[in-house]
């Protein structure tokens, strides 16, 4: 069972590796060029991007191993896909519109910086990943993100050389996902699994099957860029460059909790399709017990590391992350704990509801006080603040499992 989850958990490394590690690769090259005032309109854009993400993406990223292994077993992916295409999009038509008045109302960016924030994140919507996990072609899945990174990292390097390559930065990165997405969906359809035929009633069924997690996951997923979208309302894009490249950190260190969560969910996905069995009670223990471990350590080094980090990645003009860095870098730890008390536990155990309720309360809490310290204590205060959240999505998640009769079973080692 271990080797089960340790293979699909190198694969999934590799894979998140080719969107984490290869992004803070370039960090360096793009930090010095767009500068700190552009790195921060830069960052801006990054945040409002996944906020649209977040909605297009639905329930996907957490349900989507459940959906496509019903799928498979009715002879009904090619439907799923296409069902999942056509909700993507009729969510994507308000959202994009959204996103392009709130971008322009906090930056004041050019129509092709607004452009491309938005093109960025709707490539990345329509690529199929939950999908191919699901279909155990993580493998396949690895390769286009490769070469769809690889010549990312090469044109960045190459093309970007000034603050005005903002939009241009923006595009190349829209334009190599391409790769990703359309390889993607080329082999899903290529399955020619079930009728390929899906409809607006079908997608619309789908988004009343998972509303109420969908709305817990916007709330939960929509914390970790609040602090930039918040900043940008009231704080000079050179600030908020500061803290964007501290957060460039919390995002390569989930790196290491991604994987494991995915792969963990996956195997026990397949195996209930299968014969009713989820994975074993150790091994989910002590999976979990494992993963917040080697998170707490890299989460440790980092804020050790601190001062060489920053200078590394932004040079002397951001020296100012380095007390954002050290706050920042301990969320990854109590991200991997909601993972394992949530995803691992929670809705492994068929509690998607309570999961969600709890996810909504916890958000209700931390809204109001990540406000309150953005306002008095600025981008200190988003540091502050995102930890905070995420500790208070573990406390309410511990008492859910409590409550459940599952806390035990979380962390249980036989």
């Amino acid at each position: 069972m271990f080797k089960v989850i340790g293979r699909s958990a190198v694969a999934i490394v590799l894979t998140q590796g080719t969107n984490f590690l290869f992004p803070l690769v370039a960090l360096p090259f793009i930090s010095r060029a767009l500068g700190v005032e552009g790195f921060g309109l830069y960052t801006v854009a990054l945040a409002f991007g996944n906020y649209l993400l977040l909605f297009s993406d639905f329930t996907f990223n957490v349900n989507g191993p459940l959906h496509a292994a019903e799928a498979v077993r009715k002879q009904a992916l090619s439907r799923l896909a296409i069902n999942s295409i056509i909700l993507k999009t009729l969510i994507l038509a308000p959202a994009t519109v959204v996103c392009a008045i709130a971008l322009r109302e906090t930056t004041g960016g050019s129509v092709d910086y607004i452009f491309a924030a938005i093109i960025t994140a709707m490539m990345t919507a329509y690529t199929p990943r939950w999908m191919m996990y699901s279909l155990d072609k993580i493998g396949l899945f690895l390769i286009f993100s490769i070469v769809s990174k690889a010549t990312w990292l090469f044109l960045v390097i190459v093309l970007v050389t000034g603050p005005e390559d903002i939009s241009l930065l923006l595009l190349l990165t829209a334009a190599t996902q391409a790769i990703t997405a359309v390889g993607s969906l080329i082999y899903v359809f290529s399955l020619r699994s079930g009728q390929a035929r899906g409809s607006f009633g079908d997608a619309i069924a789908l988004f009343r099957s998972d509303f109420d997690q969908y709305l817990a996951i916007l709330g939960v997923s929509s914390l970790r860029d609040m602090p930039v979208i918040i900043l940008s309302a009231f704080f000079a894009p050179a600030a908020i460059a500061l803290y964007g490249l501290a957060d460039r950190v919390r995002f390569a260190l989930l790196s290491v909790v991604a994987p494991v969560t995915q792969s963990l969910f996956l195997l026990s996905s397949r195996l209930s399709a299968r014969d009713g069995e989820g994975v074993p009670q150790h091994v989910r223990g002590i999976t979990n017990i494992g993963l917040i471990a080697c998170v707490s350590v890299a989460s440790l080094a980092c804020a050790a590391l601190a001062p060489l980090i920053v200078d590394i990645l932004g040079g002397a003009e951001f020296a100012s992350a380095v007390s954002m860095l050290r706050i920042i870098v301990f969320i990854p730890i109590f991200t991997a704990i909601n993972s394992s008390l949530g995803v691992n536990t929670l809705l492994a155990n068929g509690h998607k509801r309570a999961y969600a309720r709890t996810q909504l309360v916890a958000v209700a809490f931390s809204v109001p006080t990540l406000l309150a310290l953005i306002y008095f204590q600025g981008t200190i205060g988003a540091a502050f603040g995102g930890l905070l959240a995420e500790a208070l999505m573990s406390c309410f998640l511990a008492l859910q499992c409590r409550r459940h009769k599952l806390l035990g079973y979380a962390f249980a080692l036989r």
